[in-house]
């Protein structure tokens, strides 16, 4: 019998830097720890000298990502967690208004919520 070392298999991150836990045990499969430890981020706040920063405002968004993979939209507060993301990222919401989407609108039968 041969013993092989294991090679790692790298992490590529979306904007760089050090892998944070929640990350891996995302990519693992593992999304109970990683809801847990996001949720740890949130109560800490943000970093040094109360700056927030891009990874502050991306912990909101992938916490409403996980909780509504798992099904836990309602109780978990996605939604809420999104709203804050949006907020500290100063986004906009931009509802699109494509001819093809009212098309999509008026065939589902929602084409209440379309201005007149």
């Amino acid at each position: 019998a041969s013993s092989r070392m294991l090679t790692p298999v790298p992490l590529y991150l979306p904007f760089g830097g050090a892998p944070c836990s929640s990350q891996i045990f995302d990519t693992l499969g593992n999304t109970r720890d990683a809801v847990k430890h996001n949720r740890i981020a949130i109560q800490l706040g943000p970093g040094i000298h109360g700056v927030t920063e891009h990874a502050d405002t991306m912990t909101y968004r992938n916490l409403a990502r996980q909780l509504v993979a798992r099904g836990q939209t309602v109780q978990g507060y996605a939604m809420q967690h999104y709203d804050a993301y949006r907020a500290l990222a100063y986004k906009q919401n931009i509802l699109p208004n494509s001819q093809k989407t009212k098309e999509l609108l008026i065939r589902t039968r929602t084409h209440f919520c379309l201005k007149k």
